[in-house]
């Protein structure tokens, strides 16, 4: 057996080698903790890795001396076509649909047919259009709270970006829509092979791949021209047809220049490490070019001619670092037979300096064509010079002391020894460049994970990610917010409100920082703090739209109806699809006395959330107070369901039942709202008046002194106090 710590580096091994993806990783990490079971057994099952990627991996962690018993064999039972991919399992079905397949479901007029593939938020489906008679692929995720707002964002935007292009070597999307609140973009289902199974299972010639990277890059150039950056080129990435044309699939991670709204931010890592350029992988957070796709599609084409990517490590923390301080191997020292000029173009691309590399994805394209029609290259081969120049770089040392010794024949055993001492400091400066770069790395790395736990609500393992990033690293805001986020919602706002500050000392252009003071001090009851630092994160990111909530539900909290109301309003103009805008304004139009408008607002945020209570209780409240007590029961009844430790939920039944004159369900739920919230003194009078009607004078009594306690001033205070003298005169 493994130990988990074996099992995660073999996992780090699969995402060197390019065939696992780092956020897959922290996806399956958190679902290890959860179901208590083995992680490459999760991965396994959800498929996203395959036996054989398994013992491949296992291999090469055997040479690291890192030791494996379980001597796991390759499973030749499952075949290549059932990785996860957009292409089709068997040929015969690339077509038409038989007639006779097994419906597995049924999306809009989509008819499930198969499964492609699974991760660990997602899942890709073969189906059939039953309208205009076409097998498609249809990409769903499944869990959209689990999944957050950023992965679902991305997902949409993966539909936007690719919607927007018309290219044959793009794999087309022909719809977008959501299914049971789940959002899916149904693609073009291609008959065919991923790159990477092609190189795994059949010995390529340099002209046939030589062919599929330039149509790859083709399609990059009409994806670049409208403004789309894909930002994770690599083989699984490209399918090939069957007949030998190339596909560009997955802009699940793409950057569209043109947008408003950012979807990173300063530290993240969005990518396959073993495939992106230096500034993708240093997580800066700046804007990535066009030539971080021509980065890719050398290191793609690197690990097509080589058999490898250009660099690998064991984990991702040493990945990046080598992605970052290192170049690549040159492709003919690992196999000599590689042509020269496909070598030039990889080594071009793969340059870490954006300057040097091909301006275009159009000229890599082109240089391929010089290749296959035996022309010379526009690129001058990568000399002997250049890389003696590329390696002095990395390490001056080495090279400048050399060059010392050779001349300290004349100039002097001083003059050497000073110039000597000047190389040293180089180099510890160096060094010391090279070891941020790689805690910078490390805490980026444990900040995406710690997000991912925080997703899954499981707060301890995210402040514990959280914690390692900021020993890594302490200037990270972002660290210092998801701690804050992840102590919060454990109910701990002391130190949720010492770590927002810190976020904010550190980072006081960063709006998340505000936003989580701002979090705290509305659970406070500091409405004045509360709507200034949402009022603040609105002014850094006007864009974002929990800016706007944070300050409407502020102002609600504070008597400012109106203020929130605009301000709901205004989170809804931006994210239409956000269940608690739509719940927020709801409460607002009910305080407001237009209890029309609150129940099709209430509505609407169920029908984004079918399982969101507080908008249940919002309606039935809304629902109760105009007259329709039926529905509101029914409404109350659904929120017991849904959060039965909500204690509005059982107040707004509460009152329902009491105004239908059901004294002793009233009665019930005012004692489970006291118990779940024994200060709240409308549950007290509630149930005296219940105990009252049904003749029950000592309990009535009580439960009216308990009241008065609670609630000595009012405008019930005076009315209970002349029923309480009454009763006990009798």
């Amino acid at each position: 057996m493994r130990t988990p710590r074996e099992e995660e580096a073999i996992a780090n091994r699969l995402i060197a080698m390019g065939r696992l993806s780092a956020e897959d990783l922290r996806s399956s990490l958190a679902d290890t903790r959860r179901l208590r079971r083995p992680l490459l057994a999760v991965l396994l099952e959800r498929g996203l890795t395959t036996e054989r990627d398994v013992a491949e991996a296992s291999r090469t962690h055997d040479t690291a001396n890192i030791h494996d018993s379980s001597g796991v064999e390759p499973d030749r039972s499952v075949r290549p076509e059932e990785r996860e991919t957009y292409v089709a399992p068997r040929a015969s079905d690339r077509l038409a649909r038989d007639e006779s397949q097994r419906s597995l479901g049924e999306i809009g007029h989509y008819t499930i047919t198969g499964e492609l593939g699974r991760g660990g938020m997602g899942v890709v489906y073969k189906a059939y259009d039953r309208v205009l008679k076409r097998n498609v692929a249809v990409k769903m995720i499944l869990d959209p709270t689990r999944a957050g707002r950023s992965l679902v964002e991305r997902f949409r935007a993966e539909a936007s970006a690719v919607a927007r292009l018309h290219d044959p070597r793009i794999v087309s999307v022909f719809e977008v829509g959501e299914h049971d609140e789940k959002p899916y973009i149904v693609m073009e289902l291609v008959d065919g092979r991923s790159l990477e199974q092609l190189l795994q299972e059949e010995e390529l010639s340099e002209r046939r791949i030589a062919e599929v990277l330039r149509d790859t890059a083709l399609a990059l150039q009409h994806a670049h021209d409208n403004g789309i950056i894909h930002r994770d080129v690599k083989p699984e990435n490209v399918l090939v047809d069957r007949a030998g044309g190339a596909h560009l699939m997955d802009f699940g991670l793409a950057q569209d220049l043109a947008a408003t709204t950012r979807l990173t931010v300063a530290g993240q890592i969005l990518g396959t490490p073993a495939y992106m350029a230096p500034e993708q992988a240093s997580g800066t957070g700046e804007v990535i070019g066009p030539r971080a796709d021509v980065y890719a599609l050398g290191a793609v084409l690197y690990r097509a001619l080589a058999g490898r990517p250009p660099f690998e490590g064991s984990a991702i923390q040493e990945l990046i670092y080598r992605v970052l301080t290192e170049e690549p191997k040159a492709p003919r020292t690992i196999r000599p037979d590689i042509h020269p000029d496909l070598e030039t173009i990889a080594l071009r691309c793969l340059t870490k300096e954006q300057g040097r590399r091909y301006e275009s994805a159009a000229a890599v394209a082109e240089e391929l064509r010089r290749f296959l029609d035996g022309e010379p290259l526009v690129a001058r081969p990568v000399g002997s010079f250049e890389r003696l120049w590329r390696r002095a770089r990395r390490n001056r040392r080495t090279v400048v002391v050399g060059a010392l010794l050779a001349a300290a024949a004349t100039a002097g055993v001083l003059w050497l020894r000073t110039r000597h001492e000047q190389e040293l400091a180089r180099e510890r400066a160096d060094n010391a460049r090279k070891t941020e770069l790689l805690r910078k790395a490390q805490a980026t790395a444990s900040i995406e994970e710690g997000e991912r736990f925080l997703a899954a609500h499981s707060q301890d393992a995210a402040i514990a990610c959280a914690t390692s990033a900021i020993e890594l690293d302490p200037s990270r805001g972002d660290a210092w917010s998801l701690r804050a986020s992840a102590y919060f919602e454990k109910g701990d706002s002391a130190r949720a409100l010492a770590d927002s500050e810190k976020a904010i000392e550190v980072a006081p252009n960063h709006a998340r920082g505000w936003l989580g003071r701002a979090s705290v001090r509305a659970n406070r009851r500091e409405a004045a703090g509360a709507i200034a630092d949402a009022t603040k994160a609105i002014e850094l990111d006007p864009k974002n739209p929990r800016g706007w909530h944070a300050r409407a539900a502020a102002k609600f909290n504070s008597g400012d109806i109106d203020g929130g109301l605009e301000d709901a309003s205004h989170e809804i103009l931006l994210d239409p699809k956000e269940a608690e805008a739509w719940e927020l304004r709801a409460e607002c139009w009910f305080n407001k006395g237009d209890y029309e408008r609150a129940i099709a607002d209430a509505s609407e945020s169920i029908r984004l959330s079918p399982k969101y209570a507080h908008a249940y209780y919002t309606r039935a409240a809304s629902r109760a107070t105009a007259g329709d007590l039926e529905q509101a029961l029914e409404d109350a009844n659904q929120a017991v369901r849904l959060a039965p430790a909500l204690p509005e939920a059982w107040l707004v039944r509460m009152i329902t039942k009491a105004r239908m004159g059901d004294d002793r369900g009233a009665i019930a739920d005012a004692t489970k709202t006291i118990e779940l919230a024994p200060t709240r003194a409308q549950a007290w009078l509630i149930r005296a008046a219940s105990h009252e009607n049904l003749g029950e004078k000592a309990e009535a009594i009580r439960d009216f002194e308990r009241y008065l306690e609670l609630e000595p001033v009012g405008r019930n205070a005076d009315s209970v106090r002349k029923t309480l003298e009454n009763m006990k005169k009798d």
